[in-house]
C-alpha cells in the first residue's frame, strides 16, 4: 500500500534495476516463447519453461516492490524511455544488454532443428550473463536489503543456467559459448550493447526474496 510506514526506502539503483530488470525478464520471455514452437532438443525446451515461470515470477517480485514504495522516483524511471542511467550506461530499454533485436527473434522464429536450439541457447547465455552483471551490480550498490538479496539469487540462478545451457549444447555437438563484448558473439556483431564475463555455477533452485 501506498504509504504505508514498512514500505521500501530505494535509492537510485534499486528503483532503476527493479524497473529495467523486469524489462529484461520480459525479454527472456519473448526468447522463449519465440524458441518453444521450434525447440527441438527436450532438455533445453524444460529449461525455456523454467525460465517463463521463473523470470514471471521474479517480475512479479519486482512490481510489486516498486508498488508498495512511496517514492516519488519511481514514476520518472519507469516511464521516461531510458534504462541503464543507474549503471552509467544510459540507453532506450531495448538495447539494453543483452536484449535480442526483432531480427533476433525473427531469426529464431524462422529456424527448427537443432539450429533452433543453437540459436536459442547462445542468444540466452548472451541475455543471462548481461542480467547477472546487471544484478551483480545492484547486490554492490543497492540499498534495499530486500532487493539486494533477490539480485543476489537472480545472479547465481542465471549464471547456473548458462553452465547448464552449454553443457546441453556439448551433449548437441555444439561448442560451448560465451557471451562477448558483441553481445552476440562474432557472427552477431549487431549487438550493441552487451556484458562479458560470465561465471559458471552450479543450478540452484532457490530464489531469495528476503
Amino acid at each position: 500500500m501506498v504509504g504505508r510506514p514498512d514500505a521500501p526506502k530505494f535509492n537510485e539503483v534499486d528503483i532503476g534495476f527493479l524497473a529495467d530488470m523486469s524489462t529484461h525478464h520480459e525479454g527472456a520471455l519473448g526468447l522463449s516463447f519465440a524458441y518453444l514452437p521450434s525447440a527441438n532438443d527436450t532438455v533445453i525446451r524444460q529449461i525455456a519453461g523454467e525460465i517463463i515461470r521463473t523470470q514471471s515470477i521474479e517480475i512479479n517480485f519486482m512490481t510489486v516492490l516498486l508498488q508498495q514504495s512511496n517514492d516519488e522516483r519511481i514514476g520518472t524511471v519507469v516511464s521516461d524511455n531510458v534504462a541503464m542511467e543507474w549503471m552509467g550506461e544510459p540507453t532506450v530499454p531495448a538495447r539494453m544488454p543483452g536484449m535480442a533485436t526483432v531480427a533476433d527473434l525473427d531469426e529464431l522464429a524462422a529456424t527448427s532443428g537443432v539450429e533452433a536450439d543453437d540459436l536459442f541457447t547462445r542468444f540466452m547465455i548472451d541475455h543471462h550473463a548481461a542480467g547477472a552483471e546487471m544484478a551483480d551490480y545492484e547486490a554492490t550498490h543497492g540499498s534495499e536489503d530486500q532487493v539486494r538479496n533477490a539480485a543476489r539469487s537472480m545472479a547465481a540462478y542465471q549464471r547456473a543456467e548458462i553452465a547448464e545451457l552449454n553443457t546441453r549444447r556439448e551433449v548437441l555437438g555444439l561448442e560451448p559459448y560465451a557471451a562477448s563484448a558483441g553481445g552476440h558473439g562474432a557472427s552477431h556483431e549487431r549487438r550493441i550493447l552487451a556484458f562479458s564475463r560470465v561465471s559458471a555455477a552450479r543450478r540452484s533452485k532457490q530464489v531469495l526474496y528476503r
